[in-house]
């Protein structure tokens, strides 16, 4: 077996590792969450990008702004949001866009997003994963 399908094979495994643990701890969180991912592993080739979606919700009582922050825990070349920061009304959702790949080097990638409440200061984190391969097997 060539290096390259060694490398996608092992990547693809720490993706799947990766899901299950991050699932469990997911199955553990309450409805007090502000933050939430639509995936939380992608894989995808060198110099395109995995996109998600981060929905951040207002769980409080007055309309709040949260502080938006990408913390590129594995220097991709590209980890970032779209916006950096939102308003939301009482119990409202609104989505932001996080974007992340790497022009050169293949691997997994972790990308936290983290959103701060400037009314109470709760803040939350959610983890992105993010496999890079050199090319899909044709």
């Amino acid at each position: 077996m060539g290096k390259q399908k060694k490398s996608i094979f092992a990547l693809i495994g720490i993706a799947i590792i990766c899901t299950i643990a991050i699932s469990a701890i997911i199955a553990e969180l309450t409805n007090d969450d502000i933050l939430s991912v639509n995936t939380i592993t992608q894989s995808t080739i060198l110099e395109n990008n995995a996109t998600y979606l981060v929905t951040i919700t207002n769980i409080g009582n007055e309309t709040d702004t949260f502080i938006l922050t990408a913390i590129n825990m594995d220097n991709a070349s590209v980890a970032s949001l779209n916006q950096s920061e939102i308003a939301l009304d009482a119990g409202h959702s609104g989505m932001v866009v996080l974007n992340v790949t790497d022009e050169l080097i293949t691997g997994p990638y972790c990308v936290l997003v983290n959103a701060t409440s400037q009314t109470t200061g709760l803040t939350q984190e959610v983890e992105t994963i993010t496999a890079i391969v050199e090319d899909w097997e044709e």
